[in-house]
């Protein structure tokens, strides 16, 4: 009778080992999988990562980016990722080194395209359980590859040093082209297998210089001086604070910079108390510095309705770097900030969604990229959800700015160049203390029935205007879009 109680008692023991360890096998290979795949410390991440395709990145049914098989084949099958005009949807793609680096969709997506996220359990499960390598889902991006290439093109042959331009579908925030000069081709990096030419890529890119390099993405991830783009934001906070569109603004011909003798001219013919449309559409500076310097905190609070001072999310992962109001840098720099001189940065992307809120009835939509994934089965993994990420203006004053970017057009900073054409917009020229000039043109188009915003910038150039150097391809860039969209 003692030994019939001690085998139970060992029977029992065993049974329950085995449901521990049962239960620990499910919880380390089902729930905690995607984890120890993803963990830093984990090598094989790296040791396999030609071992399998991945999916590919769509552009209007256009193939972005896939792997291709290289070798002799068999169960040792390697695959190379490479990138379709990489240099063009660089800003979209972003690369998959072979050292394991990634950026843009390929990171924000990683898992999905890698065949490892937890949405692609199941399929992936039962791939391992059978001896398969685990096959990555497709992901369709929102851009407009026709666009996209024009976009490209343009600003290659506008840019003297940085370029960049962003274009947003008003009603849904879908980004429809993000294109950046100079570029980077993602295959230089993704090509070998043990990473020496990846490294070699980086290292050439770093020696260039931050204003030559081109594996940074200035359509996100670089701010620059918006100039007088940035007075759509100071009007704003005018209209949203008592203003409106015909109230007169003091606008002397000159202001002085507070705490020194220098002064700042208005860069308009219509100095005095003009209304506030004639002096945006003819971009007086000394309207905006002023407002700015007397009304500091109207300012900051609209730059921040915006979206300024903090990254914004275009994908899960996917951020922009931040732009920047110096309201608290002190009078002087508050001062030259208000017309979008000294310390106020942007990135393209942020200077299109102010554009975009203003096209779109005073509603900012949340910027992305990616309109759905789908699984190898043809399943749907992913599908996005245009969604609102806030009320920066309200319908009255996005109305009044439509009417003022559109007198820019007829009457204004731009006239000479885009008048008659279906195009509304603001005009910048920001100086640096040389005679290197960064320009802008940002804006939505149609004018009669906003559809896209946009920004372009165009950084380095000897003299010119925004009119002149940034209002040419933004044109053409949003007639294509509007021709291939209707």
């Amino acid at each position: 009778m003692n030994i019939d109680k001690s085998l139970k008692r060992v029977s029992i023991a065993a049974m329950a080992l085995i449901v521990i360890l049962m239960i620990n096998i499910n919880y380390v290979q089902g729930t905690q999988a995607t984890a120890l795949q993803k963990n830093k410390l984990n090598a094989r991440q790296y040791q396999d990562i030609f071992a399998r395709p991945r999916g590919k990145i769509y552009a209007g049914g256009q193939v972005l980016a896939y792997s291709k098989p290289v070798g002799n084949g068999g169960k040792n099958q390697k695959y190379q990722r490479w990138y379709n005009n990489g240099n063009v949807f660089f800003p979209v793609t972003g690369y998959f080194a072979s050292t394991g680096l990634t950026s843009g969709i390929e990171s924000a997506y990683n898992g999905l395209l890698g065949g490892t996220d937890k949405r692609e359990s199941v399929q992936s499960w039962f791939d391992a359980f059978v001896g398969k390598k685990p096959l990555g889902a497709d992901v369709y991006t929102t851009i407009d590859p026709k666009a996209q290439a024009l976009a490209y093109q343009a600003i290659g042959n506008a840019a003297k040093r940085r370029s960049a331009v962003v274009f947003i579908e008003l009603k849904t925030g879908a980004i429809k082209v993000a294109a950046s000069y100079p570029s980077f081709d993602p295959n230089t990096i993704s090509s070998d297998q043990d990473g020496t030419k990846a490294n070699a890529a980086f290292t050439a890119q770093q020696k260039l210089g931050i204003t030559r390099q081109g594996d940074i993405n200035k359509a996100f991830n670089e701010t620059f001086p918006p100039g007088s783009s940035f007075k759509s934001v100071v009007a704003a906070a005018m209209l949203q604070n008592g203003s409106t569109e015909s109230s007169p603004v003091d606008t002397p011909a000159t202001a002085t910079v507070p705490g020194s003798t220098h002064q700042v001219a208005s860069d308009c013919s219509v100095n005095g108390t003009p209304p506030l449309i004639e002096s945006f559409a003819q971009s007086c500076n000394t309207t905006y510095a002023l407002y700015g310097q007397h009304n500091t905190s109207a300012v900051n609070d609209q730059a921040t309705k915006f979206g300024f001072f903090k990254p914004i999310q275009i994908e899960p992962g996917l951020n922009s770097a931040s732009s920047f109001f110096p309201a608290a840098a002190g009078p002087a720099n508050v001062f030259l900030g208000s017309f979008g001189q000294g310390e106020t940065r942007a990135t393209p992307l942020q200077m299109a969604m102010v554009a975009a809120a203003i096209g779109n009835g005073g509603t900012m939509m949340k910027p992305y990229l990616v309109q759905n994934v789908k699984a190898q089965d043809g399943s749907d993994l992913y599908t996005a959800n245009p969604a609102p990420l806030g009320q920066p203006i309200s319908s009255s004053s996005a109305s009044q700015l439509q009417d003022m970017m559109k007198a820019v057009v007829t009457r204004g900073t731009a006239a000479s160049v885009l008048g008659g054409q279906d195009i509304a917009g603001k005009t910048g020229t920001a100086e640096s203390g040389t005679s290197l000039r960064t320009l802008w043109f940002v804006g939505f188009a149609p004018a009669s029935a906003p559809k896209y915003a946009f920004a372009l910038m165009v950084e380095g150039v000897q003299g010119g205007f925004g009119a002149t150097v940034a209002g040419p391809p933004a044109a053409a860039i949003a007639a294509k879009l509007i021709a291939d969209n209707k």
